[in-house]
């Protein structure tokens, strides 16, 4: 009995490392960016349960704003690190380079430098730039789910944004797609918390996501964040199986 007790203790303890490490890598607040309005949500899974790697990131450019949202594998304090690690990677490069497709090519190799013990991570990036009329984005997607786009006519679709996980192969399928944002159209990216929230029972596909954001287009970001958090607890009757992070940007 002691024994159980101290494993359970020592384990809780490491699960709020874990927590303590991911809460950190979160932006204390987005930034304030002319032409851009944002708003984000991260919600932890149900209370007690071991942290995991979502994190999601925005930041200046010279011509507008870098978007990324990213899920590392495992659900631990060594988790929580790799997060780190390829956050502060994806920041540092994109003030090198200017592709999103580059940045995660390079993000890779830096995790393949390190024993990474077969862990790997998703990522989706996004450069939005307002120089032109109308912004566009260019937009990278490393294993992850693919960003929707809300357009001012409330039309509601899914980008083809496809590429191979992070940290599993030496040249990783990485591609940049290039997407017209009219003004009020807005970009959201979440990590898959937000359509497995009711699994195994059920999860939603990316098209019935759009469905349902389909009438929710003219909302302003902060408001369909939190219909897609509220969305995602009511499907996981009040719990949830895994992190969710959201974040919504709407030119203009």
């Amino acid at each position: 009995m002691l024994l159980r007790t101290t494993r359970r203790r020592r384990r809780a303890g490491l699960v709020n490392v874990a927590h303590t490490l991911e809460r950190s890598l979160l932006p204390d607040a987005l930034p304030a960016i002319a032409g851009v309005q944002l708003a984000s949500v991260y919600r932890p899974a149900i209370e007690g349960s071991e942290a995991g790697g979502d994190f999601y990131d925005a930041f200046l450019h010279a011509c507008g704003c870098w978007l990324i949202v990213s899920d590392v594998c495992g659900k631990d304090a060594e988790a929580a690190a790799l997060t780190a690690m390829v956050r502060h990677s994806i920041r540092a490069l994109a003030f090198q380079q200017s592709s999103p497709a580059q940045v995660l090519r390079t993000v890779n190799d830096v995790m393949l430098s390190h024993d990474l013990s077969g862990r790997f991570a998703t990522a989706i990036v996004a450069r939005i730039d307002l120089s032109s009329q109308p912004a566009r984005a260019a937009i990278a997607s490393a294993g992850h789910h693919p960003p929707l786009l809300l357009h001012p006519d409330g039309e509601a679709s899914c980008l083809q944004v496809t590429g191979t996980f992070l940290g599993v192969l030496p040249r990783p399928r990485l591609n940049d797609v290039e997407v017209s944002l009219p003004r009020g159209a807005t970009l959201v990216l979440y990590t898959d918390g937000l359509t497995d929230a009711g699994a195994p029972a059920q999860t939603l596909s990316t098209a019935e996501l759009c469905d349902r954001l389909a009438h929710d287009a003219g909302s302003p970001p902060q408001e369909l964040v939190r219909r897609l958090e509220a969305m995602a607890v009511s499907r996981g009757a009040g719990g949830l199986r895994d992190d969710i992070a959201i974040l919504a940007a709407r030119v203009g």
